[in-house]
């Protein structure tokens, strides 16, 4: 996966149009110029949101192990990174 700087709203890689946003070294304090992050506007959150309520009766459901298993790979995923 390659981290573009693009908001992931349901299946959906979105570009933010509001403010700008740049990662930062912790270490050092500078900024990462590449990529950059734009923000969401109300109007991205809302649409978040709305698919993450209607996601989670069906996620809920799930037995814990199957969902523990999922949130292992995405553990697994962001770790790769």
């Amino acid at each position: 996966m390659q981290i573009t700087g693009d908001m992931l709203i349901g299946r959906q890689a979105v570009r933010g149009n509001e403010q700008a946003l740049r990662a930062f070294n912790p270490a050092t304090g500078e900024n990462i110029p590449s990529p950059v992050f734009g923000s969401g506007s109300e109007t991205h959150v809302s649409q978040a949101c709305a698919l993450a309520a209607a996601a989670f009766d069906s996620y809920r459901s799930l037995p814990l192990d199957v969902r523990a298993a999922f949130l292992e790979r995405i553990a697994d995923g962001i770790a790769a990174l």
